[in-house]
């Protein structure tokens, strides 16, 4: 199993100390260095094998780390630290590091040099780091055990601004896609929108989507669907809402829970939460419970000590998606704030999860040969409810995509005049339906026949999408469900032949904007021999049915 630390820290754009930094990233990357969830056991490993670290107001003036160098360890030399007046250093370049290539200290800025500083020496020499990406305060860094860094390929790393006008990379997020022994694993950091209110919540919930869109990877879908397992993590400044309570009433009401440790009443306020259970933003992601203290607003000093200013909130966050068949080989094994950092006026985050790479699980559980034989999926029945109008006339003209991820697998199986009454599109290996006019509640009489060819695994997904036609332009996408092919093509021994229901909702950004239904029925046939006599008794079936009814070419008059 691959041991992943997923760590936030908003910097408060103060330089973290080693002291703070090593209540942060446990020393040497020791596993014993991180409390486990309640009820668990320690973690079964001597060190994490991947530590994640986003970080947000993560830059600082020279003069600042020049005078904490001079009390390295010692809390007293953030005691005249002003937050609110503490200029802020917009960076109009990226700096992105893949692999082990690195840029000369000289000419990188000083706080980029001194964060890659404490994270080796926090970490030791035993770790490389595999990804550094900086987009103005934001930045991303990814550490591997260094006789696994060749593990990792196709590094890809993407941002988006969220800032004024879209441009200022004050607010926004990162994301680094990277695959592990057949395991697509994505990263986002955001920084989103701050400040408590109504019109505060919804620009963060925009934020999110404006991310996800803008971080697509090649596949071209966001990394909730293109991804095996994405975590979101960062400063995503959600709050605290107790409703329509006078400032001073707000913050003493928190307080007060905070006292009492009533931790599980206090986050039945959190905007988050209350968002995802709503499904308003990143659909289908999980996250724990925060049976914690907030880690936000707070005293730049060990401990928790809350600024009366804003309402003590949980906006540090680490959020996981696990794609469909895969949620079982993903373990949460901690979720904690750190405690004594003390060098910003947020605490960090960070939690812990073992993760079976779909390599290994794919030996573990391809124990009947399955992705060796052939299979046929006939999908029929299909319909969507309540589709998300995308035309001036608050229509759609809905048709469906589907595609496996990676493409190669699957195979037409309709008649070739029938695939050309489908939608042209242009991506290699899709196949589609025909599109019906101006109807957000569409029903297709037609079938979908895919044949599944072997050497598919673990990590093979089929990708159905819905788009809106458009003659004049390109196609847009509605939304899109992804499904895994093992889960969708396994049966009981003994048996060829079943039929399923599907029923989800299609994501696109991380919300919800529709449903599809289809019944699909699923036939192995093991070899390419048997499909071909399969074929050929279903037309012979056919043809003696035609002459039965006086139809066949052997009728004279």
């Amino acid at each position: 199993d691959l041991k992943i630390l997923v760590c936030s820290a908003n910097l408060g754009n103060a330089p973290p100390f080693m002291e703070s930094m090593r209540e942060w990233i446990p020393e040497l990357g020791a596993c014993d260095g991180v409390a486990p969830l309640e009820g668990q056991g320690p973690i079964k490993a001597n060190q994490f094998d991947m530590i994640v670290m986003g970080m947000q107001e993560s830059t600082w003036k020279k003069k600042d780390m020049a005078n904490g160098s001079k009390l390295e360890g010692s809390m007293s030399a953030l005691d005249n630290w002003d937050d609110t007046n503490h200029s802020l250093r917009e960076k109009t370049t990226d700096d992105s590091t893949f692999g082990i290539t690195e840029m000369l200290d000289g000419i990188e800025a000083h706080d980029s040099v001194e964060l890659k500083r404490l994270g080796q020496l926090t970490l030791g020499e035993g770790y490389t780091l595999i990804v550094r990406y900086q987009r103005g305060q934001m930045r991303l860094h990814i550490w591997v055990r260094s006789e696994l860094a060749n593990d990792f390929e196709d590094i890809d790393i993407k941002a988006e601004n969220t800032g004024v006008g879209h441009v200022l990379a004050n607010k926004g997020g990162i994301v680094a896609t990277l695959t592990y022994k057949k395991t697509r694993i994505s990263f986002l950091t955001a920084h989103l929108a701050a400040h408590e209110g109504d019109a505060n919540l919804q620009t963060r919930i925009s934020n999110l989507k404006e991310i996800l869109r803008g971080t697509k990877p090649k596949a071209g879908f966001d990394i909730g669907i293109s991804s095996h397992h994405s975590f979101v993590i960062g400063d995503l400044n959600f709050r605290t809402d107790f409703g329509e309570l006078e400032h001073e009433k707000h913050v003493q009401k928190a307080l007060d829970m905070i006292e009492k440790k009533e931790w599980e009443k206090l986050y039945s306020y959190d905007e988050l939460e209350r968002c995802m259970k709503e499904k308003k933003l990143l659909c289908g992601f999980e996250t724990l419970p925060c049976h914690f203290n907030p880690t936000f607003k707070v005293l730049r000093e060990s401990g928790f000590k809350y600024k009366t200013q804003r309402t003590p909130s949980y906006t540090d966050r680490i959020l996981w998606k696990c794609a469909d068949g895969l949620r079982g080989n993903l373990t949460p094994l901690a979720y904690e704030p750190c405690e004594n950092f003390f060098t910003s006026d947020h605490k960090p985050i960070r939690a812990a999860f073992s993760l079976v790479p779909n390599k290994v699980a794919s030996q573990q559980q391809m124990v009947r040969g399955y992705n060796k034989q052939l299979f046929d999926l006939t999908f029929k029945d299909m319909e969507c409810k309540n589709l998300t109008a995308l035309d001036i006339d608050g229509f759609s003209d809905p048709f469906l995509v589907f595609v496996s991820d990676p493409p190669k697998f699957m195979h037409d199986g309709r008649s070739k005049n029938k695939q050309k009454k489908g939608v042209s599109v242009r991506l290699p290996h899709a196949h589609a339906t025909k599109f019906i006019s101006k109807n957000l509640n569409p029903k297709w009489e037609e079938k979908m026949i895919l044949n599944l060819k072997p050497g598919w695994d673990l990590d093979t997904m089929l990708n159905i999408t819905a788009m809106d036609y458009d003659a004049a332009s390109q196609n847009d996408t509605i939304g899109t469900i992804s499904l895994n092919v093992h889960k969708l093509v396994s049966m009981e021994e003994g048996t060829d032949k079943k039929e399923i229901t599907i029923e989800q909702p299609l994501l696109k950004y991380g919300t919800e904007e529709g449903t599809i239904k289809m019944k699909v029925v699923v036939t192995r046939f093991g070899t390419e021999e048997l499909r071909r006599k399969s074929i050929q008794k279903q037309k012979s079936g056919f043809f003696r049915s035609f002459r039965k009814l006086g139809l066949g070419r052997s009728q004279t008059t």
